[in-house]
Parts: C-alpha cells; sequence; structure tokens
C-alpha cells in the first residue's frame, strides 16, 4: 500500500496551524516503524477555471481560423511558448522539451495568455476579444 499526505496550510511565527500539526502527527502514525520522506514546498497558485477557460476559448479560434484541432493548436503553442532547454550534466548535450500549461502559476498563465493575444494579432492577423468582451459567432 502507497500512501500518501498532502496538506496545504500557511506558516506563522514558524508554526504551522494547530489543526494541520495534529493532522501531520495523527497521520505519521500509519507510518511507525517506516522510512518516510518529508518535503515542504511552497504552495503555487495554480490558474483559475475562468483563465483555463478563456485560454480555451482562444486556443479553439486561432485552431479554427487555421484548419487545425484545439489539441493541435495547443500543442502548436507550447511549441512556440513553452520550449525549454536543459543541459544534460553527464555529457553536455542541450535537451529540449515542453513545458505543460498547468505547471503555470496564475502570473505565469496571466503572461502566456498575453504573449498569445500578441503574437495572434500580430503574426496570424487573428485579434482575440478582451477577457469578458462579448463576441458574436458566425
Amino acid at each position: 500500500m502507497n500512501l500518501k499526505f498532502t496538506y496545504f496550510t500557511s506558516v506563522k511565527d514558524g508554526r504551522l496551524q494547530k489543526h494541520i500539526t495534529n493532522a501531520i502527527r495523527n497521520d505519521l502514525s500509519t507510518f511507525e516503524g517506516k522510512r518516510i520522506v518529508i518535503t515542504i514546498s511552497k504552495a503555487k497558485s495554480q490558474r483559475t477555471v475562468l483563465q483555463n477557460s478563456l485560454y480555451w476559448v482562444y486556443v479553439t479560434m486561432i485552431a479554427n481560423e487555421l484548419g487545425y484541432d484545439k489539441n493541435e493548436m495547443h500543442e502548436v503553442i507550447k511549441f512556440k511558448f513553452m520550449k525549454c532547454e536543459k543541459v544534460n550534466e553527464k555529457t553536455g548535450e542541450v535537451m529540449q522539451y515542453l513545458k505543460s500549461t498547468t505547471d503555470l502559476s496564475k502570473m505565469d498563465f496571466v503572461d502566456l495568455i498575453n504573449d498569445l493575444q500578441r503574437w495572434s494579432a500580430e503574426s496570424l492577423g487573428i485579434v482575440l476579444p478582451e477577457p469578458g468582451q462579448q463576441i458574436e459567432i458566425f
């Protein structure tokens, strides 16, 4: 059995919230006598449902104009904006990969949406509506 517990809390005066401390203490008893791994990291602010919806409206609009389906267009956009490089420490070879949009914070996702709007207008001639702007689709 592979148990994993995740807690979301804030730290104040170097301490966790009391109810979280109690929950961790309780869950630790599950691992009595076993080796465990404890990882502490800053919680990342993921994109909102509204941001995600806007992104997919944009992807679909561009895809329809260019003759792609939305999943193909999503991959094109990732290739354009999410391409990264990492050097293999052992060989020195530069490896390219595509980051996932699901890993972006709210602010990084805002940047992606802004970049997508700009690229669409300047390079493709497709003007995407501003968030909240009413549009008519024929």
